[in-house]
């Protein structure tokens, strides 16, 4: 079995879901470069760090549906504070 864990580098902050300031040099083209890069790994398991915004979440599992059809993460909804950011992706349920 496969497992990689990767930091995303999508650090992004953001009010009440609103962006308002990224320090992450190209975080729009990192996002949708990741997915064919991931995908590249061929990894049974995929641990991301750093993918705090819902749209990215959204993002992420939507283009790797076909091949990783299980994932996990955390929206805690309208925030303060900043969630932890981690996103899993499976091939199969163990």
């Amino acid at each position: 079995m496969k497992l990689v864990s990767f930091n995303a580098g999508l650090q992004i902050y953001d009010l009440l879901k609103i962006p308002f300031f990224t320090q992450v040099p190209f975080l729009k083209e990192r996002l949708r470069s990741l997915p064919r890069e991931l995908l590249k790994i061929d990894a049974d398991m995929l641990f991301l760090q750093e993918v705090y915004h819902t749209k990215h979440k959204k993002f992420l599992t939507q283009a790797l549906a076909r091949n990783y059809p299980y994932s996990l993460h955390v929206n805690k909804g309208y925030r303060i504070s900043m969630e932890n950011g981690l996103t899993f992706f499976l091939k199969i349920l163990l």
